[in-house]
């Protein structure tokens, strides 16, 4: 094809077809190919469309110059102006792109920073590692985002102090409370499968799950948790129950794990919590005055709050009378999949691989 016919194909619906015609153009060199392609890129922001811009070199910044001065363009082909300023390679263009860095649509301001450091003004950065400060999480991923884009020492350099700021939050969840989130690294693996199997390798005579997850255990995956644990002392509590009758279920399964050594017994479901009204009931009390010698683990799979585990962990360290371990087994695992966050997820990919078993820890104090 010829440029013109390249050129009409860069208003295609198809995004496929819309960059091969930008990387066609890109080889021919033609500047008549310049203005579309910038129009190209402003409507619609094909990333092909750009580097196919970046191909012209300084000849492309009097046409973006002229776009510039035109503020009848905002929103998202403002933003995308000034990544076409940025890849000029003018520094010219510094000028036109530094009046956008304190705007108020945070996508322009990003791009706009980014257009900065790639025109050689380390001041882009400055803005980004400030970002990343603030309290505005979508001020935040937009910034951690346009770094990792950038893909330069110093971009590494705040990402890095970014990461290490993050994951420093571990130290607030006591070392002694395991935490785990097997969905981020594996995210289409069986959560039910895992918990059910976790017990099992770690066996204890009483096992306390809670949590949302394990309500829904109780609630409609019984069947599933009795084939995994198919042998076990099993006991559920769901919403339904009222809570003298979730409590009676919990007492049962402690009563059973007190009464043999061998006993393996497994509460899933709803409880009150340590300090609800009514509370919780002093339940891991010593075995002489309800049978053996036991010992205990309570499991939250996917809680939501912070402040609750905080009174179970206060009720076992405070309380209980037998050993007693308690874990954490976090539901997060994608952005679209889980309640964690686009930067919380970013963050947790470029967490340095000796620090990713951190990062559980660390989202939980956050939460």
């Amino acid at each position: 094809m010829d440029a013109r016919q390249l050129i009409r194909l860069l208003g295609a619906r198809d995004i496929a077809i819309r960059e091969a015609a930008a990387q066609h153009l890109a080889n021919l060199g033609e500047r008549s190919a310049l203005r579309p392609l910038m129009n190209a890129y402003l409507n619609y922001g094909d990333p092909m469309a750009l580097k196919a811009l970046a191909t012209f070199g300084v000849a492309l910044a009097p046409a973006a110059f002229r776009e510039s001065m035109d503020f009848g363009i905002m929103g998202p082909r403002r933003a995308r102006l000034m990544d076409v300023l940025g890849v000029t390679g003018d520094e010219e263009a510094i000028t036109a792109v530094r009046e956008f860095v304190d705007d108020a649509d945070l996508d322009i301001h990003t791009r706009a920073c980014v257009a900065m450091v790639r025109l050689g003004d380390i001041y882009g950065f400055d803005r980004l590692a400030e970002d990343l400060r603030l309290n505005n999480p979508e001020r935040r991923t937009l910034a951690l985002k346009a770094l990792v884009e950038l893909d330069m020492p110093r971009g590494k350099a705040i990402i890095d102090e970014h990461v290490r700021r993050y994951i420093a939050e571990s130290g607030a969840v006591p070392p002694k409370i395991e935490v785990s989130a097997p969905l981020l690294a594996t995210p289409d693996i069986n959560l039910v499968t895992y918990v059910c199997e976790h017990i099992k390798r770690s066996p204890h005579s009483l096992t306390v799950v809670i949590g949302s997850m394990a309500i829904q255990m109780a609630s409609n995956k019984r069947d599933a948790v009795k084939q995994h644990l198919e042998g076990w002392d099993l006991h559920f509590s769901i919403p339904t129950m009222v809570p003298e009758e979730q409590i009676a279920a919990l007492i049962s399964s402690r009563d059973a794990a007190a009464a043999d050594n061998e006993a393996r017994a497994v509460f899933f479901g709803m409880l009150p919590a340590p300090h609800d009204s009514p509370p919780l009931p002093h339940f891991l009390t010593r075995p002489d005055a309800i049978g053996r010698p036991y010992t205990a683990k309570v499991i939250a799979v996917d809680p939501h709050e912070y402040l609750l585990l905080q009174d179970w962990w206060h009720y076992i360290d405070d309380k209980a009378e037998v050993a007693t371990d308690f874990e954490v087994i976090l539901a997060i695992s994608r952005p679209e999949r889980s309640a964690i966050s686009e930067e919380e997820y970013l963050v947790y990919t470029l967490t340095p691989p000796d620090h990713k078993a951190d990062f559980p820890r660390a989202y939980l104090a956050h939460t």
